[in-house]
């Protein structure tokens, strides 16, 4: 009989499971914003869009034809077509976790970081179903691993899906810096104001103020 190595196995699968729920967070959160496109558009016309927006977004919806490849692949697999249907379930859930809030008028949903936006959507995704992917890991191992055409998919497209991780972490982190600098900056004006108030000073050249 022959000798398995069990750590390449899981590694192999690791590496694929990780980067298809990475795919598959990507396009379902660019699904989800879909009912925001029209705002999107006027946004672009108006040129009131930031650039880095409008790259995150871009770099979204290009994922979605990713998905849709890895989504094949893994719906032709009959060792791996149960987690398909799986990761798709359980984005679903999510998706309507985020669509209850809008409904109901929270305005973000589970967004992260403080940042109500498409990238913070997605980044929260990911983390979640990143963390879902260690636990299909065993799975698909015990079945048997993953088919010759999801290898060779997933070799193929590995680059371009590692490219636009890395680039859409980029645009996360720069908004995510200013974000904070921008909520300290409002947070010291106001802690001032309420200082001035407290003290029953207020500002020189107000109405009522000391000249």
């Amino acid at each position: 009989m022959e000798d398995i190595d069990f750590r390449e196995v899981a590694v192999d699968d690791l590496s694929l499971i990780v980067q298809i729920a990475l795919c598959m967070t990507f396009g379902a959160s660019s699904i989800l914003k879909a009912v925001g496109f029209r705002r999107f558009t006027d946004e672009v016309r108006a040129h009131r869009l930031l650039p880095s927006i409008l790259l995150a977004r871009l770099v979204a919806a290009t994922v979605i034809a990713l998905e849709a490849l890895l989504a094949i692949a893994l719906l032709v697999d009959a060792a791996a077509w149960w987690a398909a249907f799986g990761g798709l379930f359980l984005l679903a859930c999510f998706g309507l976790v985020n669509v209850r809030a809008r409904i109901e008028g929270i305005e973000g949903g589970c967004s992260c970081f403080g940042a109500d936006s498409v990238e913070s959507h997605t980044l929260a995704g990911m983390v979640r179903f990143a963390l879902i992917a260690f636990g299909l890991l065993i799975v698909v191992s015990l079945e048997g691993g993953v088919s010759d055409v999801t290898v060779d998919l997933d070799r193929g497209l590995v680059g371009v899906l590692n490219a636009s991780v890395c680039a859409f972490a980029l645009v996360l982190l720069c908004r995510w810096i200013v974000s904070v600098a921008r909520f300290a900056s409002e947070s010291q004006v106001q802690w001032n104001t309420v200082a001035r108030d407290a003290a029953g000073r207020p500002d020189r050249g107000r109405p009522g103020g000391r000249v």
